[in-house]
């Protein structure tokens, strides 16, 4: 199997949440892979969809966007891939318009960040005023990536899943992030700690290591990779992204 991607092809991205937010304070996401396919000449494009918005909603604005394409190469960081896997689920016709699927810290199977913002009421009523007061977003965003229910989702939708992996070339991206002690290594190190000290559970900041691949599916694990870093600017951490761009997209990853 290849990842390369040609001049024929057309790559889709779908970021995660906050996007926006991001694209003001911290860089342009996807900017150094946009550049890599810019200097190759490949076309491609930002999916519209509401990152702060639930998983139905982004679903029929992927269906609208892609409804004139095909021959389409998706690159989804974070929540962007919960949100395709939703659109491939509910409208199987969209699943002949993908070639390949790149999905890179994908909570698949939740995170218990999402757990701690919605699953008492003070927290809830944070959550509800950050996301909607700030982002204008939906409390479904977060509550739906809980780990309870994203374990109910993968196990309700096994069978649509499992045509999935048998149509489309898909590869899972996940990665974890070690504590360096004394040193501020990266903008999600206190989640970081967090999920690893008290739920001992290795990740990047944001979702476990092991939500980030669906079983049967095509998988790489970097070891020392937080969430934002393969795709934001202005990290702490010191990570290649153009020599990771070049890999992704010309299939070095496998």
């Amino acid at each position: 199997m290849t990842y390369h991607v040609s001049m024929k092809q057309t790559v889709t991205f779908i970021p995660g949440m906050f996007s926006p937010f991001i694209n003001t304070f911290l860089g342009t996401y996807f900017i150094d892979q946009m550049e890599y396919l810019d200097h190759k000449k490949i076309e491609y494009g930002l999916m519209p969809v509401h990152t702060e918005g639930n998983l139905s909603k982004n679903a029929a604005i992927i269906k609208k966007s892609v409804e004139n394409q095909s021959n389409l190469i998706a690159f989804c960081h974070s929540k962007g891939g919960i949100d395709l896997l939703e659109a491939l689920i509910k409208y199987p016709e969209l699943r002949g318009k993908f070639q390949k699927i790149i999905f890179m810290q994908c909570p698949f199977f939740g995170t218990p960040i999402a757990d701690i913002a919605v699953t008492n009421q003070v927290s809830s009523h944070i959550t509800r005023l950050l996301l909607g007061g700030l982002f204008g977003g939906d409390i479904h965003a977060i509550s739906e990536l809980t780990q309870l229910k994203r374990q109910d989702y993968m196990n309700k939708h096994r069978k649509e899943i499992d045509q999935i992996l048998n149509d489309i070339d898909i590869l899972c991206i996940g990665s974890s992030k070690q504590p360096e002690p004394g040193r501020f290594d990266s903008i999600l190190k206190i989640p970081r700690d967090l999920m690893r000290y008290a739920f001992s559970r290795p990740n990047d900041g944001m979702i476990p290591t092991d939500s980030a691949f669906i079983p049967g599916a095509n998988k790489f694990i970097f070891s020392d990779l937080d969430h934002a870093s393969a795709v934001i600017r202005l990290t702490p951490q010191n990570f290649d992204r153009k020599s990771f761009s070049q890999n992704i997209f010309e299939g070095r990853l496998l």
